[in-house]
């Protein structure tokens, strides 16, 4: 018995050696680890693992031990089962609880001295052990979810600025100080149409327009030798097509130390204003270019003619500049409408460009007129360069529905050297000459000449210009009258209204002098609008105390026919004043029925219409006049003076007055000499049988304001006396 107790005692203490020894280790390995995870920065699940497995593989020592000593008490149990029995099933009750992870197993805490209390001793150990391994798995799980959500929230913040920075619709580059391209993302480079691939490691300077490089490179010097302060510039890049990109581009240089050397890099964020740029280029040139012929507009070419006209005074150099005025023009577009005008245009552009240099400037300065501006030329140069143009357009042929039309023009020139004034004087000058071009027959050019009679003469009309709309609107016109005397001994009282323009000095200006200034600056409406309200006004007055005014003739330019407004306010004034149609006969010109035969017939018939009565004035120097006369609604024919004057001396302007006179007459139409100063002349005209007499000899001009004044008995002094 006793041998077999000490046999079981040597080999219990074999075991519980082997069990402390395994104890060392777990608690040295638990000590490592736990002064581990107190020192590191870092804890990763890696290491979290690793020391899981040391601590496991400490737990399989002891569970070895624990099996050793469960073997032995198994073999042993047959001979100490009396004396150890209760004890061997604590320890096996113990061993079995921490066996599944309990640390709740109450072990004995007795004074035993004999193996069997190192047994409790150690168990004991053990349990500590697992409770503290327990505290210190849940602090790593703890310190693992930590870092798993802190690395995700990094891994998506990342995530969140690679897709912010990858498809950011700015173009991003970084560069180095020398341009080249360090990183980019990728939707700049599909902007550029490359892959970021492509355009890594090349110069940003590649993608810059060479126009625009010095502005690039400077841009980048800048940012380095300033690091932190921004720069800003808007340069032409090119597309990997070759299309122009225009980038607004903001850049800033950023230092860091590399190898113990300092550098920088630059953050390039670029935006895309290509769209802008050429929105601001479309207004730009609308604003300075006619839509109709794309030539530069008035504005844009008062512009140049200033600035070449500095270059002349500054660098004593000399341009020429010409005004272009075409003939024909407006019978064109008035007959065949705007879309014909507006071709025709086009094509005169196009052959005008076939004749100037490249630097010199075309630009349309009106309906029908042009601008060329010839930049360091001479005044010899210029001329011949316009007579070219002269016979260019002369024998340029413009076809148009089954009709082709010719067309001439007339060329102003002037000289633009150190002695010229300003752009308004210059524009003044030529245009003065291109009209005496025009008034001595068209199809030529006309230079400038400072002491031309003509040339002071269209200046003269430029004033009047200028003064008409003044006249008009300070009422300093006057209606003037002159008797037309029926030759069949009528006791109607017919008249013919007269315009006066009355000066600041009371001088009373004839019409003579500023009529043709109003049909050269279109100003001749205006005038007639005046004169159709005043004398309806004034015949409205005149109703109660006037004699009675058979007829009222009041002369009508071309212009107001072609003019539908006008024929609106005409008979809105015959409303307006009450006035009797069939009193009133407006005279017009065979020049101005023939300059738009088409809206002056339809003119004639909507008044005739109405009631009022039309006169054909000036007729016989047509070459065409009976030849259309049929086709006219007039009442009356007023033959032109120049058959009248001599008509007693002359045999053959007596025969051409008895011509019209009859044909007048066959037509149904009443016939009015004009010019009759002469006695002679008058009794002449009797006989030929011409219906009414106008001159000096009859009555001259008065003021209409003292038509009232005029007795019964005296209305017709003239006829009746000389009867």
């Amino acid at each position: 018995m006793g041998s077999t107790v000490l046999m079981s005692s040597v080999k219990i203490d074999l075991i519980v050696r082997f069990m402390l020894r395994a104890n060392e280790s777990y608690d040295k390995a638990n000590t490592q680890f736990l002064n581990f995870i107190d020192n590191s920065q870092i804890i990763t699940e890696y290491s979290v693992i690793n020391a899981r497995k040391n601590l496991d593989n400490i737990r399989n020592h002891l569970f070895m031990a624990l099996g050793a000593t469960l073997f032995f008490i198994i073999v042993a149990s047959f001979k100490l089962s009396q004396i150890f029995l209760s004890d061997i099933k604590i320890i096996i009750s113990s061993l079995s609880g921490l066996a599944d992870g309990n640390t709740n197993i109450p072990i004995p805490r007795g004074e035993r001295k004999d193996e069997l209390g190192i047994v409790n001793h150690v168990l004991e150990v053990f349990r500590e052990a697992l409770i503290r391994r327990d505290v210190v798995e849940v602090q790593l799980n703890k310190e693992i979810s930590k870092r798993k959500q802190t690395e995700m929230s990094v891994r998506k913040t990342e995530e969140r600025f690679r897709a912010l920075y990858e498809d950011n619709p700015l173009i991003l580059f970084t560069i180095d100080q020398d341009g080249k391209i360090l990183s980019l993302n990728r939707r700049g480079a599909s902007q550029f149409g490359f892959s970021s691939d492509e355009l890594l490691g090349s110069s940003i300077f590649k993608l810059v327009m060479s126009d625009d490089l010095g502005d690039a490179k400077k841009m980048i010097q800048q940012c380095t030798s300033l690091p932190g302060t921004r720069r800003q510039l808007t340069l032409r890049n090119t597309h990997k097509n070759g299309n122009i990109i225009w980038l607004r581009e903001t850049a800033q240089a950023i230092k860091y130390n590399n190898n113990d050397s300092e550098r920088s890099e630059i953050m390039l964020a670029c935006e895309d204003v290509t769209e802008a740029q050429d929105l601001s280029a479309k207004l730009s040139y609308q604003a300075t270019h006619d839509e109709l012929t794309e030539l530069v507009n008035r504005w844009e070419f008062e512009r140049r003619v200033t600035r070449t006209l500095e270059t002349a005074k500054n660098e004593k150099k000399q341009h020429v500049l010409c005004y272009i005025d075409l003939d024909h023009f407006k019978i064109i577009n008035d007959t065949y409408g705007h879309a014909a005008g507006d071709q025709l245009l086009i094509q005169i552009t196009k052959e005008l460009q076939k004749h100037i240099r490249s630097r010199d400037t075309i630009a349309r300065l009106g309906g029908d007129e042009f601008g060329i501006l010839f930049e360091l030329c001479s005044m010899a140069a210029g001329l011949r360069a316009a007579n070219v143009l002269v016979k260019a357009i002369e024998a340029f042929r413009f076809p148009w529905g089954n009709h082709v039309f010719r067309i001439g023009s007339s060329i102003g020139v002037v000289e633009i050297n150190e002695l010229s004034v300003d752009y308004g004087t210059l524009l003044s000058e030529v245009d003065t000459a291109c009209y005496l071009a025009k008034d001595l027959g068209g199809n030529r050019v006309q230079a400038h000449e400072a002491n031309s009679e003509q040339l002071a003469k269209r200046r003269g009309q430029m004033f009047w210009a200028n003064q008409i709309p003044k006249a008009i609107e300070a009422n300093q016109f006057e209606l003037y009258y002159q008797t037309i005397s029926p030759l069949n001994k009528s006791n109607e009282l017919h008249i013919e209204l007269l315009i006066r323009f009355r000066n600041e000095q009371d001088e009373i200006i004839s019409p003579a002098v500023f009529l043709p200034a109003a049909e050269r600056y279109h100003l001749s409406s205006s005038i007639d609008k005046w004169v159709v309200n005043r004398a309806f006004s004034m015949l409205n007055k005149m109703k109660k105390d006037a004699p009675i005014i058979g007829q009222c003739s009041i002369n009508l330019s071309g212009t107001s026919m072609g003019n539908a407004d006008f024929l609106q306010f005409l008979l809105k004034k015959t409303d307006e004043f009450k006035i009797q149609p069939n009193h009133i006969c407006f005279e017009i010109t065979e020049t101005a029925i023939i300059s738009n035969l088409h809206a002056a017939k339809k003119f004639m018939m909507r008044l005739r219409d109405k009631g009022f009565m039309f006169a054909l004035d000036d007729f016989g120097t047509g070459l065409s006049s009976y030849e259309y006369l049929k086709e006219l609604p007039v009442d009356k024919l007023k033959i032109d003076g120049v058959f009248i004057r001599d008509i007693d001396k002359d045999p053959i302007k007596q025969a051409m007055v008895k011509s019209i006179n009859e044909i007048g007459h066959v037509m149904g139409l009443e016939t009015i000499a004009e010019f009759v100063e002469t006695k002679s002349i008058l009794d002449m005209l009797k006989e030929i049988q011409v219906d009414y007499a106008q001159g000096y000899y009859i009555s001259k001009p008065q003021p209409f304001a003292n038509i009232a004044a005029i007795e019964k008995s005296e209305q017709l002094p003239a006829i009746s006396k000389a009867d």
